[in-house]
């Protein structure tokens, strides 16, 4: 009855491993994505999948395997979902990863489009996610103006519409 939930429940058990600093039940996590992704023929959940196992090797701190698992994230998600706010999800973690690779340039194209797809749907918590990911970016960047505005814009609209998890 209710199989539809269980990638859900799946993957958000993975990111709270990821917040509890559990790295190899994150990433037994996101082989239960892929498991059920080949099971389903789900494209949608191979993306989560490999988006999952790209931030595990990230707060692992493997990058190039980030880089790697998040590029296939990527890739899967546009083929199935381009244009959606699951792919835009895609391409902030996509910067965030980039921009800790240091490789800014495409760290600051993905979030440039995140951010241009969140202004034109109105999503406001994910358009703040992303300025302030566009902050850390352009901090990385040494681009301390640019950070300085994203941070700005990206706090106080957390700010002012109470998004609780910026805090």
């Amino acid at each position: 009855g209710l199989l539809f939930l269980y990638p859900a429940y799946v993957d958000a058990l993975g990111l709270l491993y990821l917040y509890r600093g559990q790295i190899s039940e994150a990433l037994e996590q996101a082989g239960y994505l892929s498991d059920v992704a080949v099971l389903s023929n789900n494209s949608y959940v191979l993306a989560l999948s490999h988006r999952l196992r790209a931030l595990a090797y990230y707060h692992r701190r493997d990058i190039p395997s980030a880089l790697a698992s998040v590029t296939e994230a990527l890739a899967v998600a546009q083929s199935t979902s381009a244009e959606s706010v699951h792919f835009y999800k895609m391409k902030t973690v996509a910067g965030l990863i980039e921009a800790g690779a240091e490789r800014i340039t495409a760290a600051i194209q993905h979030l440039q489009g995140a951010q241009s797809f969140y202004r034109s749907t109105g999503i406001k918590p994910a358009l703040a996610e992303v300025q302030i990911a566009l902050g850390l970016a352009n901090w990385r960047a040494g681009d301390l103006r640019h950070a300085e505005n994203a941070f700005k814009i990206g706090f106080l609209m957390a700010s002012e519409h109470s998004y609780r998890q910026f805090e």
